[in-house]
């Protein structure tokens, strides 16, 4: 059976995309290997949005796919090339590479040129979306189910990689003014006792979790203790108030925001103005600048009086996820750009390696 589509972007879409002979006209040609997550988001949308496209990846890559790319290429969207074709329709690339007989895509990974500097006109400001692994619409479906439950068994929530060696870089720091991830789990080791609890293992989570301890806690799961089935993980978010996001490796950007907001699960964060439009305070989010100030925007997100306050802000978090950044957006933003024979190329700002 095909994956589901959205009747908005399906109403847009160009019937079809395909060269004389049948064989796909849309070509993703991507970089390197340090871009293969990016080159599976790119690639799960458009197969979400029904598109067959060319993957293009020399010979000695393609014999050296990773999880997420070789997922990506699994689908039966997706159709791997050695070289780019004569000709296609529309060429989605992040190199300096013309497309002489169509449209083109062009990927940026300058998304701070983006928002502080002159704004590429006819752009796609997606720097990231759900895991490649649940890109799909039948995760945003789940995520809008669980959205609706607001009797909520955990105050406030992080799971994720801890691991030293992989977040403890300056780059964080040096170009966003950013605490890493490192440095966000050592205050949150500094936080009051009877605010953190820090599960060592999946069955003391579960014990605590269904005996009701954990409604005023922040929790913090390192899944270098334990790991959380990705099957489980949109459900897990739901269960929480709110999300703790800190930044990934190489960008503040984590997909743990995206899939957060979409759950009703409002995002606890450092950076809204890496967003388009940004974030706002006590609105959609709740922000922290400093390590000093982390214990009181916490407090705030645990204080059981605040009840109503979460309600409004959970709806507020959903609905700028669906308007902004969401799969939906992509499919029908994408679809337009096929469909209008007036536009030759757009701009995709993600964040890459």
């Amino acid at each position: 059976m095909p994956e589901k589509q959205t009747s908005k972007a399906i109403a847009a879409i160009p019937a079809p995309l395909s060269g004389p002979d049948g064989d796909p006209s849309v070509t993703v040609l991507m970089s390197s290997s340090r871009n293969g997550r990016r080159f599976a988001l790119v690639s799960n949308v458009l197969s979400q949005m029904g598109i067959h496209h060319n993957a293009v990846f020399p010979v000695f890559r393609r014999l050296k796919l990773r999880g997420l790319e070789r997922a990506a290429a699994n689908s039966r969207f997706c159709h791997l090339r050695w070289k780019v074709p004569k000709s296609s329709n529309v060429l989605i690339t992040d190199l300096n590479k013309e497309n002489r007989h169509g449209k083109t895509i062009r990927i940026s990974y300058d998304f701070k040129s983006h928002l502080f500097g002159e704004q590429v006109e006819n752009s796609l400001f997606l720097p990231i979306l759900f895991h490649p692994n649940l890109l799909n619409h039948k995760s945003y479906e789940q995520a809008e189910e669980l959205s609706q439950y607001k009797d909520r068994d955990i105050g406030v929530l992080f799971a994720g990689n801890c691991d030293r060696k992989t977040y403890d870089n300056d780059r964080i720091a040096e170009q966003f003014g950013l605490a890493n991830r490192h440095e966000l789990y050592q205050a949150a080791l500094k936080l009051p006792q009877d605010m953190m609890f820090f599960p060592k293992t999946k069955e003391a989570f579960e014990e605590a979790l269904a005996e009701g301890q954990l409604k005023d806690k922040f929790v913090w799961i390192d899944t270098n203790l334990f790991r959380v089935p990705q099957s489980k993980w949109l459900a897990l978010v739901a269960s929480a108030r709110y999300f703790f996001c800190t930044p990934g490796v190489h960008y503040p950007y984590c997909q743990n925001l995206n899939e957060a907001m979409a759950c009703g699960t409002v995002p606890i964060l450092q950076y809204p103005q890496y967003y388009l439009p940004p974030l706002a305070d006590g609105e959609n989010c709740m922000v922290f600048r400093t390590r000093d100030a982390l214990e009181a925007v916490l407090q705030q997100g645990l204080d059981p009086k605040r009840e109503s306050q979460w309600l409004t802000r959970s709806a507020a978090a959903k609905a700028w996820h669906e308007a902004h950044l969401s799969l939906n957006v992509a499919c029908s933003r994408l679809a337009e750009f096929f469909d209008d024979p007036e536009r030759q190329e757009m701009t995709w700002v993600l964040a890459g390696k």
